[in-house]
């Protein structure tokens, strides 16, 4: 199952010439920058090693709280630590396969412990200026990773568009945070069906701004214009930053 969504997801030449071009262009370890070891894949293992996992006692913000919400999400982010340099290379090192088997890797932890996933997977959007720029939409394809081990849940990339195209979020403070995601999304909603249970992935949650916005618009929109009654709402990220969004 996951080989074939690899072949539906990448090009022959990533999943076939991949191996052979690892003889004459070595990967590096996303994080320090050293050879990898044919069996080592993203990270050298003294990065992952170091890799601060969150053991499934990760919390929502305080202002994301909710007996509907819940918070699945694989490793802590720590300035300096082995995220950071990670993290920089899903967003703009064009690692689309990389995004891929960390979603993978998270889909994995849930299912060790029988977490059901929901109907609809809706990865956190991009301003359509900015995915041109990067050339791809990382939460994409943590999603799509999610998906080759939930088949049943269906990847929506049609329901959320982002019309703002805001400025990067990685200098401001958490009130400018805040500030900056009104008005920054829209529903699309007459494609949204009749579902209960959905799920939306980023990359890494700080402030939980983001995720923030789209709730409340989700939940403002769906009692006028969307048929369905919400009742749980998981998000599933790869990195929450550690000191548990500012």
């Amino acid at each position: 199952m996951v080989f074939n969504s690899l072949i539906k997801k990448y090009s022959i030449r990533e999943v076939f010439l991949k191996p052979l071009l690892h003889l004459f262009f070595p990967y590096r370890c996303h994080a320090c920058g050293i050879e990898l070891f044919s069996e080592e894949s993203i990270l050298c293992v003294f990065c992952e090693t170091g890799l601060e996992h969150t053991f499934n006692q990760a919390e929502l913000p305080q202002h994301l709280v909710s007996e509907s919400i819940t918070l699945h999400s694989l490793c802590y982010y720590s300035k300096g630590k082995a995220a950071q340099p990670l993290l920089h290379a899903l967003k703009y090192k064009h690692e689309r396969e990389a995004c891929f088997d960390w979603g993978l890797m998270l889909a994995k932890s849930l299912k060790d412990r029988s977490i059901e996933l929901p109907e609809y997977l809706i990865p956190v959007p991009l301003h359509p200026k900015k995915e041109y720029k990067r050339g791809y939409n990382q939460s994409e394809y943590l999603a799509r990773g999610i998906q080759a081990i939930y088949p049943s849940a269906q990847l929506r990339l049609d329901l959320i568009k982002r019309v703002k195209n805001s400025n990067s979020q990685t200098r401001k403070n958490r009130q400018n945070r805040l500030h900056d995601v009104r008005n920054v999304f829209e529903l699309n909603s007459h494609t949204w069906g009749t579902v209960s249970h959905i799920g939306l992935v980023d990359d890494v949650i700080t402030t939980g701004a983001t995720l923030k916005g789209i709730i409340e618009l989700i939940k403002s929109t769906a009692s006028f214009t969307i048929p369905y009654e919400l009742k749980s709402l998981q998000i599933l990220q790869f990195l929450l930053r550690h000191s548990n969004m500012i």
